[in-house]
């Protein structure tokens, strides 16, 4: 839950599957126009990924957080 006002940018954190393999995971802090990588670490090429990560933001505002797998 994002609804909050936050006095730092939050943990963001979930988990993603695919029936093969997770081999990226990306968020956008701008819904969706520019993507960053979340570091996988070790768990790279399995079919089920927790992720948890800080999204870099440039300073104050209101921000649209996307998460893609």
């Amino acid at each position: 839950d994002l609804s909050p006002i936050f006095p730092a940018a939050p943990v963001v954190e979930g988990e993603v599957s695919d029936n093969e393999q997770v081999t990226l995971i990306e968020y956008s802090t701008d819904d969706g126009k520019n993507w960053s990588g979340v570091d996988l670490g070790n768990l790279k090429g399995e079919k089920k990924v927790g992720f948890s990560f800080t999204p870099l933001l440039p300073g104050e505002g209101n921000y649209q957080i996307k998460v893609k797998a």
